[in-house]
């Protein structure tokens, strides 16, 4: 991930990109301070993921709370602790403008807001791993989004927009299902843009598939197998040139993605004991 984005988007077209683990998909301290050397940033969904990635030295900077049922206390550590908000419901922003109402300006103050913005994409994935459908309890709808900015502009002091973000859902096995998102999401941020001042990065998610069916087909045929092991896997080299093809000509861009299952789950064997039959 890191070689391709830098590849693709930083050294061709000079824009920043950073790769931003998402802890949730194994929070084991030693994997995360391995990440953290390597210079990843971490997303996560709770205070406890945000305790623990303090703990193990990321720096607040450098974190991104996600998740759609942030408490008080969740969103005041968060902001005191300099993190990235990302606004997933009206509700969720009037709660971060409420906290941020009761500190004062030493507590990282105005704090840093992306919006995640739900579209209608049919990213081809089983039903339970669709996190941007219509009726999804992920994200805002476009329609929303006036209202969203008109709140932060009105409590420009409390907090500042400064990226939107887009979630399609996990193990997504053709990069076609990005082109649509990724150009939708690159004009809307050229719209709001024109608007907000402070918008300067992109999330893009994460999601990228993982060949779970390579070892099953062990047990298929030699044609079922010669059939499974022609079905090409999407790479981050393709997600970050699809990418670049629509932010190419945007100045001052940086742009986030947030693997997680797509990094661990092909790098570990389960080893586990038969204790019975039933």
């Amino acid at each position: 991930y890191k070689q391709s984005f830098h590849k693709c988007l930083t050294e061709k077209h000079q824009i920043a990109t950073h790769i931003s683990y998402s802890m949730k998909a194994n929070f084991n301290p030693s994997i995360l301070k391995l990440f953290l050397q390597m210079g990843s940033w971490s997303s996560l969904v709770n205070e406890n993921e945000l305790r623990l990635a303090l703990k193990c030295g990321f720096p607040g900077s450098n974190l991104i709370f996600n998740g759609n049922g942030k408490t008080l206390s969740e969103i005041e550590l968060a902001v005191r602790a300099g993190a990235y908000l990302n606004i997933d419901s009206v509700f969720n922003l009037r709660h971060t403008i409420q906290v941020c109402s009761k500190l004062d300006a030493k507590h990282c103050l105005p704090a840093q807001l992306i919006i995640r913005v739900n579209q209608t994409v049919n990213v081809q994935v089983h039903s339970y791993l669709d996190t941007s459908y219509k009726n999804s309890k992920f994200g805002v709808a476009l329609s929303q989004l006036p209202t969203l900015i008109e709140l932060i502009k009105r409590n420009e002091h409390l907090v500042s927009l400064v990226g939107l973000h887009i979630h399609l859902g996990s193990t997504i096995k053709s990069i076609d299902v990005y082109e649509k998102s990724i150009e939708s999401i690159v004009n809307l941020y050229k719209q709001v843009k024109e608007e907000v001042t402070s918008l300067r990065l992109i999330n893009f998610g994460g999601g990228l598939g993982i060949d779970y069916e390579r070892l099953a087909n062990r047990t298929k045929s030699d044609d079922q197998q010669q059939q499974a092991s022609t079905v090409r896997m999407p790479t981050p080299e393709d997600l970050a040139n699809a990418i670049a093809a629509h932010v190419k000509d945007l100045k001052d861009l940086t742009v986030i993605v947030e693997p997680g299952r797509s990094l661990i789950a092909d790098s570990a064997i389960l080893i586990t004991k038969l204790i019975g039959m039933k």
